[in-house]
């Protein structure tokens, strides 16, 4: 897979914070290059690959040593071959799943990049509609040209009380 190469999909979404834009990043120059908006393109290309269930897609957007959580058995999945079991199970367990972000924010440092946003995702699940809300965080590293996920962290947050 080359994120390097693949194009933003703007999808317009509900801000969790109404007084902060949908969109803020901070970017460093390293060398002379610029890659200010690489890591909200790979997050958007990798939510797609999500929305679609297409587990290989996803694995691949990983890196071997990936890290995330599984909030269901609440325990970390550590590893490629952990993560990609996970993922090809999910997949067949859910329906008609929609995900925007906003709230983006990008820190570069060097072949790492740090993207933290807000999710809100719809999906059904064993024929219930479910929404997730959450407060996200995706620490990428740059392998030759691409960004891939080595960190998903994301912590789905209760309705807000009326």
């Amino acid at each position: 897979m080359r994120i390097s190469s693949i194009q933003a999909r703007v999808t317009p979404s509900h801000t969790a914070d109404p007084g902060q834009s949908s969109r803020s990043i901070t970017c460093r120059r390293l060398g002379g290059v610029k890659w200010g908006g690489a890591l909200e393109t790979a997050t958007r290309q990798y939510f797609d690959f999500v929305d679609r269930k297409d587990a290989e897609a996803i694995i691949r957007a990983g890196t071997e040593d990936i890290q995330a959580v599984d909030e269901i058995s609440r325990r970390w999945m550590r590893g490629i071959d952990e993560l990609g079991a996970y993922i090809r199970h999910v997949v067949n367990m859910v329906e008609d799943v929609h995900t925007s972000i906003s709230n983006v924010k990008e820190t570069l440092l060097g072949d790492i990049g740090i993207l933290t946003c807000w999710i809100e995702q719809d999906y059904t699940l064993e024929g219930k509609a479910q929404h997730v809300s959450a407060p996200t965080t995706v620490v990428f590293r740059r392998e030759g040209n691409a960004w891939k996920v080595g960190l998903f962290h994301s912590l789905p947050l209760p309705p807000e009380e009326k």
